[in-house]
C-alpha cells in the first residue's frame, strides 16, 4: 500500500510542477506584436503620399523600431484604415512590448501633411493597444503619442 500512495503522491508532484510551469510561462509573456493599423481622418488634406516611421515603447521604455510603414499599396488615403505586418514592422515583428500602457514615436515622412485618427498595435490573445491622433504631421514632424 505504501507503493501505491507512493506512486500517487508523484504523479500528483508531477502534475502540480508541470501546471505551475505552464501559469508562469503565460503569466511572463506579455503581448507579441502582430500588426499595426493606421486610420487616416476625413477631414480635408488628411491624406497624404507619404509614409510614417514608428517606434514603439513599453512601460519599461524597452523599444522597438518597425522603421517605415509603407506597403506597395497607396496608403494613408482619407478615410482609410492601412494594415502593416510581416516584414513591414522591421524589429516590431513578434517583438514583446507587454499589454499594458506603451508609447508611440510616430515621425512623418515626406511634405505632404497627413491627419491620422489614430494608430493601433495588434497583439497577440485579441488584445490591442490604441493610439489617439490629435494633430497633423507634415515635413518630417515627430510626435509622442500614448498609447492605452
Amino acid at each position: 500500500m505504501g507503493l501505491v500512495t507512493e506512486a500517487m503522491t508523484m504523479k500528483v508532484s508531477s502534475l502540480f510542477s508541470m501546471l505551475l510551469l505552464a501559469a508562469s510561462s503565460s503569466l511572463s509573456r506579455g503581448g507579441i506584436v502582430l500588426e499595426i493599423q493606421a486610420k487616416t481622418s476625413t477631414v480635408a488634406d488628411a491624406g497624404m503620399n507619404g509614409d510614417l516611421a514608428v517606434e514603439i515603447c513599453n512601460a519599461d521604455l524597452v523599444c522597438c523600431n518597425a522603421g517605415t510603414l509603407d506597403t506597395n499599396r497607396d496608403d494613408f488615403n482619407s478615410g482609410n484604415v492601412d494594415v502593416f505586418s510581416g516584414d513591414t514592422l522591421g524589429e516590431c515583428e513578434g517583438a514583446d512590448i507587454g499589454d499594458g500602457g506603451a508609447i508611440m514615436i510616430v515621425t512623418h515622412n515626406g511634405g505632404d501633411a497627413w491627419l491620422g485618427e489614430w494608430i493601433r498595435v495588434i497583439l497577440d490573445g485579441g488584445k490591442y493597444l490604441q493610439c489617439p491622433i490629435e494633430d497633423f504631421l507634415d515635413d518630417f514632424q515627430s510626435m509622442t503619442i500614448r498609447c492605452s
